[in-house]
């Protein structure tokens, strides 16, 4: 059996007192909102910049930051929509947590639309079973409805 080589001593023990209090503190500590709306925004931008980055987009992180905003930024069709793309997946991670959705999601952005049928073809589900997943996303605010009849489809909200 193993048995450590060290003592309690009072020291350790006033030291792990303080560290447990300062813990609790932190924890129980209610987290100001305008900061955590400030840092969660900050995180996702820093997110999308090197996570875009990586895969060879040219975009700076102020550019990036002016994206967020809404700003308008002279760089390529590709970069601004790639960038653009992962900051609203990003920022609507919450509501896409069903891989299915996401599917549906990557297939839209990949697509620009989606259809009943495909969603059908997608899944290998019925029709009412299609319809009602992309009604969800439609309730969720993530997709809207274009066309009428057969030409019903849905794009990116």
């Amino acid at each position: 059996m193993f048995k450590p080589n060290f003592h309690y001593t009072d020291k350790i023990v006033s030291d792990l007192t303080q560290i447990a209090a300062a813990r609790e503190l932190i924890l129980n500590s209610p987290f100001i909102p305008k900061w955590e709306v400030s840092l969660r925004r900050e995180a996702i931008i820093r997110s999308a910049h090197s996570s875009t980055a990586i895969e060879g987009n040219r975009l700076s992180l102020e550019q990036v930051s002016d994206l967020a905003q809404g700003r308008e930024v002279m760089v390529t069709r590709e970069d601004k929509q790639e960038v653009l793309n992962y900051l609203w997946a990003l920022e609507n991670i919450e509501k896409l947590t069903d891989g299915e959705r996401m599917r549906m999601i990557e297939f839209i952005n990949q697509n620009g639309k989606i259809t009943n049928r495909e969603v059908r073809e997608m899944f290998k589900i019925s029709a009412q079973a299609a319809h009602k997943e992309l009604n969800k996303l439609v309730q969720l605010d993530v997709i809207k409805s274009v066309g009428k009849g057969r030409s019903l489809a849905y794009q990116i909200k």
